[in-house]
Formats: C-alpha cells, structure tokens, sequence
C-alpha cells in the first residue's frame, strides 16, 4: 500500500511541477537622485514580453528583496475633437427644392447615429428630415424632423466663417442617408435661399495617444503593401507581440497629390489566413482615410504580432503608404525607491498570478504625475538555476498532452485499485 501511494504521489508532483515560478527576463533599474515614490517607465520590450493586465511582474532591491508598487497609466489630460469628413454624392440647391446626400463607406462595419455638416454662418431657421437608403434609390425615415437656426461659431476668440452642426438620429446601418431641407418661410414667400454646406462627416474624440509626452512608439514594424483588385492589402509585422493603443498611417496619392478620401478597415491576423484575403476575420477598427486628417485606428490596448489595412480604392489608383506608427500610452509601475540602492525587474512567467500588496489601498493618495520617471537598462535573459532547469525538462515532458492523459489515466486506475481493496480488507475484518 505504501509502494502505490509514493508512486501516485510522484505522478501528482510530476503533474503540478510546472507551477514553480521562474521568470524569463530580467531588467536593471535606473538608480534615483531622492527617495520616494517615482514611476518606473515600462518599455514596449519589456511589456510586450508580459500577459494581459501584467499579472507576471516583479520588482526588487539588493538581494531578491520584493518591493511593492502599483501599475500606472497616463490619464487623459488633453482631448481633441477631430471632424473625420464623409464623401457628399449629391447636393440639390434648387431655392424650393433642397438636400444633401452623404455616404457612410463603412457602413458594413461601422452604423452611425450622428452626423455632421459644416455650413456658411448665417441667420436663418431651417427645418429638415432625414431619410436613409441601402441602394441611394428607395428611401426610409430616420428622423421626421430637426430644427437648425442661427449658424455662427467662435474659435480661439476670433470669429470663423463656418459652423459644424451635429446632427443626433436613433443608431441606423444605412448606407446613404439623406437631409431634405424645408426652406419655406411664411406664407408671403413662396421660397427661401439654401444654406451652403462645405462638407459633411462625424465628430472623433481621440485619447491620450494624441498627447506626444504621453505616448511611446514602438519599434522594429515591417509593411508590405499587395494590391487585391480595387483593394489595397497592407501586411504589419512586429518583430513582437506588443500592446497597441493606436496605429497611425502617413499616405499620398498619386492623383491628384494630396487628395484622398477613401474607407478603410483593419483587422488582427492569425496564422489561418492570409493579408490579401478580404473577409472579415479578426476585425478591429474602421476610419475614413484623408489627405488632411489624422489617419489612426484606435486598438485599446490589444497585445498583436500581425495586423492588416484593407483600403477601398474604387476607382482610383491606390495609395503610397509613407509611414506607419503604432502608438502605446505610457505605462508604469509606482513604487517607492531609495537612494543609493539597486533595483530590478524580472517579468515573464506563466507560473505566477497577480501580486497584494498594502500599497492598492492608498492608490488613490498618490499623486501620479507629480512623480518623476526612471528609466529601466536593456534586457536580459534569466539563466537556469539547476533546479529550474530539471523543473522546465519536466514540464516539457508533461506538457505533451498524451502523457498528461496518460498519466492521469494511470493515477484513476491505482486511485480506483486502492479503493476496492481497502473495501476488501473492512469486508474481512467483519
């Protein structure tokens, strides 16, 4: 009995070894002038290498001292609104007979419930319907009716030209959608002058990647760009999986220069398919691509290794992409260092899970930004102590599923053997 109880305790150690922590990285932090609470600024190389949410970080001092600390992120501390403009495919101005019609060109990904024109300031009171349309030739009610009056608006003090007006309708796939003006007036006129429209389009906010001091680039991108009928394929390889907030494109046309405005689509690639094939695998994000924009996709923080740009061209010739930046905001890990002494990272596990300090219930006393930023040294690798080596060629064994299900296979018919004999013994000692 002895014998069969040892043998099944070593199957389960064999089993549960790879829970032994053991980190693959490791990375000098740079001394600081003062003590107190600073921000360790974490580099794409060393948070690409970490799980989601950086459970498999570890901070220490001297000789393998733990430290506490908090993980950070820059907060949104400037916002920016840009107009993103969508394509007018008509404008009627008969005095009497009025509208616009606008394009939604990702209207397969992406359904609206506001919309946008710019207009020449004026004093006057418009009414208007709204009516979208799958095919621009049967028509259906958005909205029965809006009132605009009086476009006028101020900008850094000086008054402008122009006026954006937004536009708020219950959330609609359409393709097209149109504003049908009302520009009767009064019974004693029969008619009023339309209302000039510059352009149409939607309002963005954008996140704290549009702050430079708050946002790191991260290296090492490759592009390859492959034309798929009137669909140009952008193929984006990191040389590794990092944590993308945004991705920014730079492109020219070749006619005219300068002019484009064409819808485009990014998706997250795996390994069952291919940058040129056009379905809708792994979808991220969608924007409408223009020469006077800022051409970015929002990710949110997702960890990719391949990413693919599909751009509409139409009828026009395609794009020259001229640069690419993937855009990570700033992230850190806030503890509390000392003069005079060393500190350092290890980071990249699949044996730990996420650390309790003390330190999570006073996050909110501690002022972020007042903090200064410590920089860390190049990593590198974390050789094998002897006991973790035998630990890592026994997880490589038992990591082979077959012996996993071999082994536990074993265990149930030595667990199941011990039972019906122990159930003997009771019956013969009554």
């Amino acid at each position: 009995m002895k014998k069969l109880l040892s043998i099944t305790c070593v199957f389960a150690f064999a089993l549960s070894a790879h829970t032994q922590q053991y980190f693959r990285w490791k990375s000098p932090v740079n001394p600081v002038d003062t003590g107190g609470y600073v921000r360790i600024l974490l580099q794409p190389e060393v948070s690409g290498q970490l799980h989601a949410g950086y459970p498999d970080i570890r901070l220490y001092e001297g000789d393998h001292r733990e430290i506490p600390y908090l993980i950070g992120k820059d907060r949104i501390v400037k916002g920016i609104t840009r107009f993103v403009e969508y394509p007018i495919t008509e404008k009627h101005d008969e005095p009497s007979d009025c509208w616009i019609t606008v394009e939604n060109p990702l209207y397969k990904t992406e359904k609206l419930n506001q919309l946008c024109l710019e207009v020449n300031n004026t004093e006057a009171n418009r009414r208007m319907t709204l009516t979208g349309s799958y095919d621009n030739v049967k028509w259906f009610a958005v909205k029965d009716e809006f009132l605009a009056t009086y476009y006028e608006s101020f900008a850094n003090g000086a008054t402008e030209t122009t006026n954006i007006v937004r536009f708020d309708f219950p959330l609609s796939d359409y393709r097209y959608y149109r504003f049908n003006f009302d520009n009767w007036t009064g019974w004693w006129r029969d008619y009023a002058a339309p209302v000039f429209v510059v352009r149409a389009g939607i309002l963005v906010n954008t996140n704290p990647a549009s702050v430079p001091d708050q946002r790191l680039e991260i290296p090492g991108i490759t592009c390859t760009q492959k034309e798929n009928g009137k669909v140009s394929c952008i193929d984006i390889v990191f040389a590794d999986s990092q944590y993308v907030d945004y991705m920014r494109f730079d492109f020219v046309s070749k006619t005219p220069p300068g002019t484009f405005h064409r819808g485009a689509r990014l998706y997250v690639a795996d390994s069952a398919h291919v940058c040129t094939k056009t379905g809708e695998y792994g979808y991220l994000s969608s924007t409408i691509l223009s020469g006077n924009a800022l051409n970015e996709f929002p990710i949110a923080g997702k960890k990719v290794k391949h990413l693919c740009l599909h751009i509409e061209n139409e009828d026009d010739q395609p794009l020259v992409l001229q640069h690419t930046q993937a855009i990570q905001v700033k992230q850190y890990l806030i503890a509390y260092m000392e003069k005079g002494k060393s500190y350092y990272l290890l980071y990249s596990s699949d044996s730990v899970s996420f650390p309790k300090y003390d330190i999570r219930y006073s996050a909110e006393d501690i002022a972020l930004h007042e903090m200064n930023v410590v920089n860390t040294g190049a990593r590198e690798a974390v050789p094998l102590a002897p006991r973790q080596s035998a630990v890592q060629e026994t997880n490589s064994f038992f990591q082979n599923k077959g012996v996993i299900w071999i082994a536990m296979g074993i265990v149930v018919l030595i667990l199941g053997w011990m039972s019906v004999k122990m159930l003997r013994e009771m019956k013969n000692k009554e």
